[in-house]
């Protein structure tokens, strides 16, 4: 009986001695795991982590270069230089606190005293700004300020772009005008809508254009 308690006793020692083994190696496993788990996971959570070697510098952002002396940037731009005449027809297209009408007519009176190229900004700006309800009013003065092919060219062009009632009747003030180019170019477009040449005379125009507008007032 005694050998008997003996041996149970001595079992059951083993039986333990066996169960700490496992648990203490499965404990030591599960830490490394761990231990290499949280380095993974501290290493996915930083943001722009990135591996840096010892011998990698950050370089300091380059610093623009001086422009050279001597250096004019107004050489380089189409915006007008301050102060010329350029800038001041820009400078009054462009005020808001002017109203257009004030605009086109300041624009205007300027233009017998401006330089050939000065004259074409300036009408052209003043075209730009002239509503159709006010151009038959204005019309006299832009022909007679149009006094090279140029200016008149460009009267003609805007004339093109105004509705048929102020369009056509325009084109035969052209047919008056002393101009040869201008007249060939307005009698050739009056023909096209016209469909027949009415000749030199700009009186024989007159009907037949006003004809037109009548036939052709919904379009």
């Amino acid at each position: 009986m005694i050998r008997r308690n003996v041996a149970l006793s001595i079992g059951a020692a083993i039986t333990l001695l066996a169960t700490a083994i496992l648990y203490l190696s499965f404990d030591g496993d599960s830490a490394e795991d761990g231990a290499g788990n949280g380095r993974s996971a501290l290493s996915a959570s930083a943001p722009g982590s990135q591996i840096v070697r010892k011998d990698e510098t950050v370089s300091a952002p380059k610093q623009a270069s001086a422009p050279p002396a001597g250096f004019d940037a107004s050489k380089y731009t189409t915006a007008p230089k301050p102060g010329s005449v350029a800038n001041k027809i820009l400078q009054i297209f462009m005020d808001r606190q002017m109203p257009d009408h004030e605009k086109v007519q300041r624009l205007l009176n300027m233009v017998p005293q401006l330089s050939d190229e000065e004259k074409y900004v300036a009408m052209d700006r003043a075209t730009q700004l002239i509503p159709d309800e006010d151009y038959l009013r204005l019309r006299p003065q832009l022909l007679r300020l149009a006094q090279s092919d140029e200016l008149r060219q460009l009267v003609m062009l805007d004339m093109l772009t105004r509705d048929d009632g102020i369009k056509m009747p325009s084109l035969v003030e052209l047919l008056r005008n002393p101009s040869e180019t201008t007249r060939t170019e307005a009698r050739e477009i009056l023909e096209a809508f016209l469909e027949k040449d009415y000749g030199d005379d700009p009186q024989r125009w007159d009907a037949p254009v006003q004809r037109w507008l009548a036939e052709n007032q919904e379009l």
